[in-house]
């Protein structure tokens, strides 16, 4: 491989590497509150969001030089110029593929049941221990999307990168502007080598990204309870209503009716990867239900203490 295209083709896998990453660190947080939002402003700021997807490449490009040129707004308050140069051609990747990015993210965010982070919520799990053990691997399948989607298409960028960082070879000419070069000198044999390489390169990826999002989901079996003495035909019946017919057909057993506690016993929960315990609230009433660990999904349902166990166990007894 000679030098100028292997020049090209490590400054376009590090350039979507970053730019994904970077993505991630900061269009997760901005979908999670975009999620949570309702209102005129953040109907605005997601169609600013998903601007790129409709705006050509050249007039992002464009306004992105004027802004970080030499007499540009940036360069007067920072003192930099960032045009023609890697950050600015990390810029200009980022808000080109900001939406491939944040799309998905949105997507999961409010495909998310709400009742996993309620029951969450009354196990006494905090913001930050919902979001780790709740939010985040019940909504895997978008996150991996997203990235892997900010990842691809910023392999293939073409006329942003032009506009801002030029045809710098080294610093600024990716494998899209190289294969362009190639064009413009009549390598046209050299040039098909290189378009069929990306042309793999990009369908391999999105064979990927499907196979990541299926892999990823929760197993929906895992978010039903099995019940004993139950049929594999019946345990298929994933969805309330489906469960709902099926035990009406005698297929599935009827729930047991949840033991109440004595007032006394204060079960805890034992979470994964925590290294304590997080005491759950009683109610006024003073019982828990054990159907509330039921419904919840496999990050937040743990094991109840032994002195729980033991409370239910004499609470059957008598």
């Amino acid at each position: 491989m000679e030098a100028p295209l292997r020049e090209a083709l490590l400054l376009t896998f590090n350039l979507a590497t970053v730019t994904s990453v970077l993505l991630l660190v900061t269009g997760y947080p901005l979908a999670l509150w975009l999620s949570r939002r309702v209102g005129w402003w953040s109907t605005v700021l997601r169609a600013m969001i998903n601007l790129p997807l409709v705006l050509p490449p050249t007039v992002l490009g464009y306004y992105l030089l004027v802004s970080l040129g030499r007499e540009g707004v940036v360069t007067d308050l920072t003192g930099v110029q960032l045009a023609f140069s890697y950050p600015g051609l990390l810029i200009g990747s980022v808000l080109y593929s900001l939406p491939f990015a944040v799309g998905p993210y949105i997507s999961a965010l409010e495909g998310l049941d709400r009742k996993y982070e309620d029951a969450a919520r009354a196990l006494a799990l905090d913001r930050w221990q919902r979001l780790r053990f709740v939010v985040i691997p019940l909504t895997l399948s978008g996150v991996v999307t997203g990235t892997a989607m900010s990842f691809a298409h910023t392999l293939g960028e073409f006329g942003v990168v032009l506009l801002v960082g030029g045809n710098i070879p080294g610093e600024t000419r990716t494998a899209a502007i190289y294969l362009f070069d190639l064009v413009q000198a009549l390598e046209y044999e050299r040039a098909g080598q290189l378009a069929f390489g990306l042309l793999v390169t990009s369908a391999v990826l999105l064979v990927l990204i499907q196979l990541l999002g299926k892999s990823s989901l929760p197993g929906r079996r895992r978010n039903v309870p099995v019940l004993k003495n139950q049929s594999r035909s019946s345990r298929r019946a994933a969805l309330p209503g489906e469960r709902e017919a099926a035990r009406h057909e005698g297929k599935v057993p009827a729930t047991p009716e949840p033991i109440s506690l004595r007032a006394d016993r204060t079960p805890s929960i034992w979470l994964r990867g925590s290294q304590g315990r997080v005491d759950q609230s009683r109610s006024a009433s003073g019982t828990a239900s054990s159907g509330l660990m039921a419904g919840t999904s496999p990050p937040v349902k743990r094991l109840v203490s032994h002195r729980s166990k033991r409370a239910r166990f004499s609470a059957c007894r008598s």
